[in-house]
C-alpha cells in the first residue's frame, strides 16, 4: 500500500510541477505584454515550483530506494531542483538574457519528468515472478 502511494504522490507532484512551470511561461508573457502585475505572480508561483521540485526529487529517491526505481526519474528531478534554482538566482542578478532560455529548459524537463513517472512500469517478468506478481 505504502508502495502505490509513493508511485501516486510522485505522479501528482510531477504534474502539478509541470503545471507550475507552464504558469510560469504564462505568467511571464503576460508580463511582456504589458501585465506589470502578474512579475509578482510569477515570483509567488516561482518559490511554488520551488516547493514542488523538492518534493518531486525527494519522493523519486525514496521510490529509487524502496522498489528500484529508475535511475532516470531521480536524475530528472533533481535537474529540475538545480534548474528552478538557477532560475531564481538569475532571477534576482537580472540576467533576463539567461533567465529565459533556463526557464524554456526547465519547462521542457517537467515535461519530460511527468512523461517519466506516467509510463507503465516496466518491471521485467522474472522479478515479478520472483516477488509474485505474475502467475503463471
Amino acid at each position: 500500500m505504502a508502495g502505490r502511494a509513493l508511485g501516486v504522490a510522485a505522479k501528482v507532484s510531477a504534474v502539478m510541477g509541470a503545471l507550475a512551470a507552464t504558469a510560469q511561461a504564462a505568467l511571464a508573457g503576460r508580463f511582456l505584454a504589458g501585465d506589470f502585475g502578474a512579475l509578482d505572480l510569477h515570483r509567488e508561483v516561482a518559490s511554488v515550483l520551488g516547493g514542488i521540485v523538492i518534493l518531486s526529487a525527494i519522493l523519486a529517491g525514496i521510490g529509487r530506494i524502496r522498489r528500484r526505481g529508475e535511475l532516470k526519474e531521480v536524475v530528472v528531478a533533481v535537474a529540475l531542483v538545480v534548474g528552478v534554482a538557477a532560475q531564481a538566482a538569475l532571477a534576482r542578478a537580472n540576467l533576463l538574457a539567461v533567465h529565459v532560455p533556463t526557464g524554456v529548459a526547465v519547462l521542457s524537463l517537467s515535461y519530460f519528468h511527468v512523461a517519466l513517472v506516467l509510463r507503465p512500469s516496466r518491471v521485467p517478468e522474472r522479478t515479478a515472478r520472483l516477488k509474485g506478481g505474475i502467475r503463471g
